[in-house]
């Protein structure tokens, strides 16, 4: 899900790139896109797993928090690469020009991971039942 999302976001923002109906162009962009969903939801479901160890010694009191701290979990994890992916590259660049837009894809970065963790939390955690709510 992770990698289908990476390319769709890459597509839609390469999008300008198609010219005269050449929609092959957003081929490499597609490509590379799903590439670096894939390490993405690698570190989502890392941050999944950590929300479902800490509701073994910290159990949630409703399925509705259990959503929220599971895509709070798994944003964090994101949050948290991209963040250190986008600090390396705006301090290996010459000029610290693009830093509002790299702080503005990071909040996207992390509500839309928030979105997706928070629908597809389990209903179980740790092998017992949340109750719903």
């Amino acid at each position: 899900m992770a990698a289908v999302s990476g390319a769709c976001t890459a597509a839609v923002m390469m999008l300008p790139v198609i010219v005269d109906g050449r929609w092959w162009n957003l081929t490499p962009f597609v490509i590379i896109g799903g590439l670096f969903g894939v390490p993405v939801g690698l570190v989502a479901v890392a941050g999944g797993r950590y929300a479902m160890r800490t509701a073994v010694f910290w159990p949630p009191r409703s399925r509705n928090r259990w959503r929220h701290r599971f895509g709070l979990c798994s944003a964090a994890s994101v949050v948290l690469l991209v963040a250190t992916l986008f600090a390396w590259a705006v301090a290996a660049s010459s000029g610290g020009s693009g830093f509002p837009i790299l702080l503005i894809a990071l909040a996207v970065l992390g509500a839309v991971s928030y979105l997706f963790a928070y629908v597809l939390a389990p209903g179980d955690y740790a092998g017992a039942d949340v109750e719903a709510t």
